[in-house]
């Protein structure tokens, strides 16, 4: 059986750095996710949104791996999102204590970023 892996969009939205996670985020692509995350501008100011929208599959490992990406992101005077419509992904982060800490929303639309436009693709 082949890992079907993690596919990532980052999209710039005005001040907004949007990366669009697709498929399963586990402990076999959390790696992969992360590289993005840290190539993204971090500095005073960054707004990081993570949209998992996409995200079929996530596991400790991700819940990890997304609390570290904030901690960060909030050191260095950022802010951080996290885009989450579904139930099932609420429901785990409510199980392991993060609910409270990710607050996520349902959509970038919740946060006013303009899902109009497409905005600048980073590769």
């Amino acid at each position: 059986m082949t890992d079907p892996g993690i596919d990532s969009r980052v999209r710039v939205h005005g001040h907004w750095n949007v990366v669009e996670l697709v498929g399963e985020l586990d402990c076999a692509t959390v790696f992969d996710a992360e590289a993005v995350l840290l190539r993204l501008p971090m500095h005073a100011g960054a707004a990081v949104v993570v949209d998992l929208s996409e995200v079929t599959f996530l596991d400790c490992a991700a819940l990890h791996m997304l609390s570290r990406t904030r901690s960060r992101v909030l050191a260095l005077g950022g802010t951080f999102h996290l885009i989450c419509p579904g139930t099932w992904p609420r429901r785990i982060m409510q199980v392991v204590g993060l609910l409270y800490v990710f607050r996520p929303v349902a959509s970038q639309a919740e946060l006013g970023i303009d899902v109009e436009g497409s905005g600048v693709i980073r590769s």
